[in-house]
């Protein structure tokens, strides 16, 4: 299944981040499994973007010239080890503050905001929303 269909894709530099535009049980358990090993409560800016780019990142490409930063996000990405705490010290390693920033400047321009943020809807709005008179 090619899952970059329902990504919605970003550019910025070098790199195109296809990221899923909802929440989905992919992000539930890299979130779930990260916190086996680290509490929420002591996660940092650092720990917040690890899970929520293996979460979302459906592919990440990369040009063909690439920035120093953006040359070790493509060396993280490419060679990702398969258990997550050992992910999160190769990312914690490779990746920087800037590249970080740039994925969460991805993260809201691929949102679906539709989804993630339904406008609250007044009981008087809703059609026949009315309680039912006794005498009725």
């Amino acid at each position: 299944m090619n899952l970059k269909q329902y990504a919605n894709k970003h550019v910025s530099g070098g790199v195109t981040w296809y990221l899923m535009p909802y929440t989905t049980l992919s992000f539930q358990n890299a979130r779930d499994q990260f916190m086996k090993s680290r509490p929420i409560v002591t996660w940092s800016d650092a720990e917040y973007t690890f899970v929520w780019l293996e979460g979302y990142a459906v592919d990440l490409e990369f040009a063909d010239t690439l920035t120093a930063e953006e040359q070790r996000l493509a060396d993280y990405w490419n060679n990702r080890p398969s258990a997550i705490m050992e992910r999160w010290h190769a990312f914690s390693f490779l990746v920087d503050t800037d590249t970080s920033n740039t994925f969460w400047v991805a993260f809201e321009a691929t949102r679906n905001k539709q989804i993630e943020s339904v406008e609250p809807v007044l009981e008087a709005e809703i059609p026949n929303s009315a309680p039912a008179s006794v005498n009725d």
